[in-house]
Formats: structure tokens, sequence, C-alpha cells
């Protein structure tokens, strides 16, 4: 595999889009745009909508995991 890495949120959906990749690990917490500001665009865009989103975070509350998967990400 090749791995592609972003230093915020903004570059991470430019390269997204750029790039295409087979499955994105995606961090919630980023500067520029966050990772759910990121999902949303990503489900909007019709060339990346379907790629599958992890998401990477220390939120671990009850209930946190729940509140991501609403914003579109697949686990």
């Amino acid at each position: 595999f090749e791995l592609i890495q972003a230093t915020d949120g903004q570059m991470g959906l430019d390269v997204a889009k750029k790039e295409k990749p087979d499955i994105i690990l995606l961090d919630i917490s980023l500067p520029k745009m966050d990772g759910t500001q990121v999902i949303i665009k990503i489900r909007e865009d019709k060339d990346i909508k379907d790629i599958p989103v992890i998401a990477l975070t220390a939120h671990a509350m009850i209930g946190d995991k729940e509140k991501f998967l609403q914003f579109g990400f697949d686990d």
C-alpha cells in the first residue's frame, strides 16, 4: 500500500479529491477544518463520496462513536 498524508483538514480533502484513495483514515481533531467538517464535504462530493472513511480520535466517551457515525464515517 501507499500512504498519503495531509497535515490539516483542508489538505486532506484536497488530497482525497486528487488521489481518490481506496480508504481514508481521518482524525477528528485537525487544524483549519476538523474531521467532521471534512467528512461532510467528502460525502457531498460525487467523485469521492463512496470512499470508506474511518474516524481516528481520542474521543471515547459514551455516545461518541454513534455521533461520528451520524456524520457519515464508516467506522
